[in-house]
C-alpha cells in the first residue's frame, strides 16, 4: 500500500453562534486564531520542505515597530485534545523547523510584514493512524500591545493521506460476517448496550430498491433506500428492536439526493445508545440525524433472511451496495462526531471498544477473506469467487 502524508491546515472559520469575542482591547493576536477551534493547515506531496505561513496582527495601527516573538508550544497539546476533543500528538520537532520566528509589525500598519514559515522537511518517522500537531503560540510582545488570550495559540494539524485499493462490491458481491466464531470473552455480541458501524463508501449507481451500507436486516442495518424515500440513507430496525416515532422501521436523512450520493467517497455511520435509548446517523462526522427506541441492546447474531451479519448487502441478493468500500468497523460502543472525525482513515486496531476491523485494503490474487484486524477472529468472507478490487483510492481526498 502506498502512503502520503498530509498536514490539513485549514483555517477553523467562526460561524454564528460559535465564534469567540471579537477583539476589542489594544492587543496583538495570530491570524487564524479566531475560530471556535484554531487550526490551521498545510498539504504535503512528494516534495520537501512543504511550507506554511503564519502571521500576526495588531487590532490598532502600531505607532512604533513591534516585535513580536513566536514559539512551538507542547504543553498546549492536552488542551487542544481535551477542550477541542481531539486526539493529537506533538509533531517531532526532527520533522519541521520555524523560519522567522521574530516578527515585526512596522509603525503605521496592521500586520507584521513577514509571517512566520512552518517548514515541513521530511515525514520519516510519522506513524500511521497518529494524528499529529504543532502548536504554535505568542511568547512575548515589545511595547505596550498585550495579547490577546483565547487567541495565543494556534494550531497545525497533521492529517496522513493513504493511497491504495478498496473492495469493489459494485457488482452482486458482498461479504459476510459470523460473529458467534469470533472472540467471545471480551465482548457479549448477544447482548451489547452501545454499537457503532462505521465504513467508507463510494456509490457507483443505484441497483434495485435498497442499497446495504451493513449490518443486520429488521435488527439494525445501515442502508441507502431509493423510490418514495429518494436515496435517503436509513437505519432500519424492526418488531421492537429500534421505534422511531413515525413507527416505521427507519431513521431516514432527508438532505441527500441521489445524485449527490454517487462517485464520491463518503464516511457513513450508524450508532446505537442502549443506555440513552438512542439511535443516530452521522456523515463524515456530522450527526445527520437521531431518534428514540425502546431497545437496551443488540445482538450481532440476530439475523433475518440471512445466515450472518453483511457488508455490502444485507437480506437478500437485491440489496447490495453497488459501489467501493473501505475502512469498515464495528464498535462495542456509541462513538460521536468527534470520535468519528479523529479516525476516519484508520485507527489503531488495539483501540478499546473496537470490536472488528476490515480495511479491506491488502490486494492479493484469488483473495476470499478480509481478516479483522482487532485480532478478534471475526473474519469478513467474500460471496464470490475472489475478491475484486478498485486501485489509487485517497484517504482523504
Amino acid at each position: 500500500m502506498k502512503l502520503k502524508y498530509s498536514l490539513f491546515a485549514l483555517i477553523a472559520l467562526a460561524v454564528a453562534g460559535c465564534q469567540k469575542a471579537p477583539v476589542y482591547d489594544d492587543v496583538v493576536y495570530i491570524a487564524g486564531a479566531e475560530g471556535e477551534v484554531p487550526t490551521l493547515s498545510l498539504t504535503l506531496d512528494d516534495q520537501f520542505p512543504k511550507e506554511l505561513s503564519v502571521k500576526v496582527s495588531s487590532s490598532i495601527v502600531v505607532g512604533h515597530d513591534t516585535k513580536v516573538r513566536l514559539v512551538t508550544d507542547p504543553s498546549k497539546i492536552e488542551e487542544y485534545n481535551t477542550q477541542y476533543g481531539k486526539k493529537g500528538v506533538m509533531l517531532p520537532e526532527t520533522n519541521f523547523v520555524l523560519k522567522n520566528t521574530e516578527l515585526t509589525i512596522p509603525a503605521g500598519s496592521f500586520s507584521a510584514a513577514e509571517p512566520l514559515v512552518v517548514s515541513v522537511t521530511k515525514d520519516e518517522g510519522l506513524k500511521e493512524g497518529v494524528s499529529y500537531v504543532i502548536p504554535l503560540s505568542i511568547e512575548s510582545v515589545d511595547g505596550d500591545l498585550k495579547v490577546k488570550e483565547g487567541f495565543r495559540t494556534v494550531f497545525v494539524e497533521i492529517g496522513r493521506i493513504i493511497i491504495g485499493p478498496a473492495a469493489d462490491c459494485s457488482g452482486s458481491t458482498y461479504f459476510k460476517v459470523d460473529f458467534a466464531e469470533g472472540e467471545q470473552d471480551k465482548y457479549d455480541i448477544y447482548n451489547l448496550g452501545e454499537v457503532t458501524y462505521e465504513a467508507r463508501i463510494n456509490l457507483q449507481r443505484w441497483g434495485g430498491w435498497c442499497n446495504t451500507v451493513m449490518g443486520l436486516e429488521e435488527n439494525f442495518c445501515l442502508r441507502f433506500v431509493q423510490d418514495d424515500f429518494k436515496g435517503q440513507l436509513q437505519l432500519s430496525g424492526w418488531g421492537g428492536t429500534l421505534m422511531v416515532p413515525t413507527g416505521g422501521i427507519a431513521v431516514s436523512l432527508n438532505s441527500r439526493a441521489l445524485a449527490e450520493s454517487l462517485n464520491k467517497w463518503t464516511r457513513v455511520a450508524a450508532v446505537f445508545d442502549g443506555p440513552n435509548k438512542k439511535v443516530s446517523i452521522y456523515i463524515d462526522g456530522v450527526l445527520a440525524c437521531s431518534a428514540d427506541t425502546n431497545k437496551t441492546s443488540l445482538d450481532l447474531t440476530q439475523v433475518y433472511q440471512d445466515d450472518s451479519f453483511r457488508i455490502a448487502n444485507s437480506c437478500n441478493d437485491g440489496r447490495q451496495l453497488k459501489g467501493y468500500i473501505s475502512e469498515a468497523r464495528v464498535w462495542a460502543k456509541a462513538l460521536n462526531g468527534n470520535d468519528l472525525k479523529n479516525n476516519m482513515c484508520y485507527v489503531d486496531p488495539a483501540t478499546d471498544g473496537l470490536l472488528a476491523y476490515w480495511r479491506f485494503n491488502e490486494k492479493a490474487d484469488g483473495k476470499k477473506v478480509e481478516d479483522d484486524l482487532t485480532g478478534h477472529g471475526y473474519k469478513a468472507t467474500y460471496s464470490s469467487s475472489a475478491m475484486k478490487w478498485v486501485d489509487n483510492v485517497r484517504c482523504p481526498e
